[in-house]
């Protein structure tokens, strides 16, 4: 025990009256007592110091967790995108031979009716062919028919 812890101690006997007899006991006391007080004091820094390195462990791992989820997150956005800009070209390469089979589909109307007007105009010749023909049987007949009338 220090001289300064002493004195302390005997001013505070005094001031309290503490009967010379008693003032060891009083002392002694006093020391167990401040000894105690600083056996709690550090054993409940000690809790307090626990309580913080905890709520800063805690803290961490809850950081640890969102920035986990955040990158789970960011990843499922990523991949809808990708899901969406291949969706996208799907549908634009669909679209596009849609367009490319309806600009087929137009070519050969048009010449399926070129054909027609070709056959058509091909019939029309013939036809045209054919009444002349019977034309000029006809004509030829007559002829033939006057000549032996005559």
């Amino acid at each position: 025990m220090d001289p300064e812890s002493i004195e302390r101690y005997t001013a505070m006997a005094k001031q309290l009256n503490v009967p010379q007899g008693e003032l060891i006991n009083f002392i002694r006391d006093q020391l167990k007592e401040d000894c105690e007080a600083r056996r709690l004091q550090r054993e409940q820094e000690k809790k307090e110091k626990l309580e913080e390195e905890e709520r800063i462990e805690n803290r961490k791992r809850e950081e640890k967790k969102e920035k986990l989820q955040d990158e789970e997150r960011k990843h499922r956005l990523q991949l809808e995108a990708e899901k969406q800009k291949i969706e996208a070209e799907e549908r634009k390469e669909k679209l596009r031979l849609e367009a490319e089979k309806l600009r087929a589909d137009e070519e050969a109307r048009k010449e399926q009716l070129r054909v027609e007007a070709d056959k058509l105009k091909v019939d029309e010749e013939e036809r045209k062919e054919r009444l002349r023909m019977e034309e000029e049987a006809r004509k030829e007949k007559l002829k033939a028919d006057e000549d032996e009338r005559n």
